[in-house]
């Protein structure tokens, strides 16, 4: 009898443990995932020159862990990809044509990238520079940005509220309109192209303890000797914008 009761003892005890084991996995499991997400490290950023048969230039090398920086790096990489391919297909024609030593038949890519900071968010900015032929070459900024708290990527929805965002961008227009470069008094952008510019637009952007910068590429709102600029808006001007 005793013999028996014993057994049953540590029957029930295993029992006991397997329950408690099985109902701690769960917990376990969503606390491992909700570390992954939250994994992060500093990015820090350096230049690589690029030497290649058919262009050259230089490429931002970034390095770091989390969402933000693997959108930098891959958005880098395809870019490059990109630009390469085109470079391959065109270039060795256009030497045929214009000669080897010709300054034309060559194509060049010159990105660079630095971070910027603010309370609630990161961001890295990416400047474009690109010659194809011609007499001049483009420029324009990319820029991702993201959540300092958790690493998720935003977009400008994100932090301006949904029933602000017709007056923001009527408010952005106004400042680009209004724009006149120190030493200028006339205007400097095209009011038809400012204009045509809706929120979704603004898809490069920075938001750090004092402003929210728009980056705008060259012949986006102007002529071509703009270039690729930003406009900064003061925060103390968004009160009534941000979420």
């Amino acid at each position: 009898m005793k013999r028996a009761l014993a057994i049953i003892i540590i029957l029930l005890a295993v029992a006991v443990g397997v329950y408690f084991y099985m109902q701690s996995r769960p917990e376990i499991a969503e606390n491992a995932t909700l570390q992954d997400v939250k994994t992060q490290t500093p990015i820090t950023i350096t230049s690589e020159e690029i030497r290649e048969e058919n262009y050259s230039g230089s490429k931002p090398v970034i390095v770091g862990e989390g969402r933000l920086a693997d959108a930098a790096r891959d958005y880098v990489g395809n870019l490059i990809a990109e630009f390469a391919a085109q470079a391959d297909a065109d270039v060795p024609a256009m030497r045929e044509d214009w000669g080897e030593d010709s300054p034309a038949a060559s194509y060049t890519i010159d990105l660079g990238a630095k971070m910027a900071e603010g309370e609630k968010t990161q961001s890295v900015i990416i400047t474009e520079y690109v010659y194809t032929g011609g007499a001049h070459g483009s420029s324009s900024y990319k820029v991702l940005t993201a959540s300092s708290e958790d690493g998720e990527l935003l977009s400008l929805s994100d932090v301006v509220k949904k029933d602000k965002q017709a007056a923001f961008t009527a408010l952005v227009k106004e400042k680009l309109n209004d724009w006149r470069p120190a030493g200028s008094d006339a205007p400097v952008v095209f009011p038809e192209d400012v204009a045509d510019l809706s929120f979704t637009s603004f898809e490069n952007w920075v938001l750090d303890n004092e402003n929210l910068t728009l980056y705008f590429a060259q012949y986006e709102v102007g002529p071509g000797v703009l270039g690729a600029f930003a406009l900064p808006i003061p925060l103390k001007e968004l009160t009534d914008f941000l979420l």
